[in-house]
């Protein structure tokens, strides 16, 4: 919209300054398809929400008390990683426990069949050699 024919708009002008072709870039349909790829593997949308600069304390205490946390973000993912924590460590007890309980019944069975060897004589050809 021009009020005064002849002189273009501040608008226009900057339009016309920053044109990109056509066949050029084009990012919003890319940075959809990067957001939905990581919201599908349970990442969050932007890369810089977790990470070292953002889950590591700020400053630590020269004699090695532990830092309160600096944001609630910060005491949120403490939270949820101790919890994935406990659930692996759950998980692996419960491989470790049938692991164990593995073992023992192919204990049970070679002492079973150990049991019921002596028992058994060679018939036939094998009894005569």
């Amino acid at each position: 919209l021009n009020c005064m024919p002849g002189v273009a708009s501040s608008a226009s002008l900057l339009t016309a300054a920053f044109r990109v072709p056509s066949a050029g870039l084009r990012t919003s349909s890319c940075l959809a398809n990067i957001c939905w790829y990581r919201l599908r593997r349970g990442l969050p949308p932007n890369g810089n929400e977790r990470g070292p600069l953002t889950d590591l304390p700020d400053w630590t205490f020269a004699d090695g008390r532990p830092t309160p946390f600096s944001t609630s973000g910060q005491q949120r993912r403490h939270a949820a990683n101790r919890q994935v924590a406990q659930q692996a460590l759950a998980a692996m007890e419960s491989v470790d426990l049938a692991a164990k309980a593995d073992e023992l019944r192919q204990r049970v069975q070679q002492a079973e069949a150990e049991r019921l060897r002596p028992g058994l004589r060679p018939k036939g050809d094998a009894m005569l050699a």
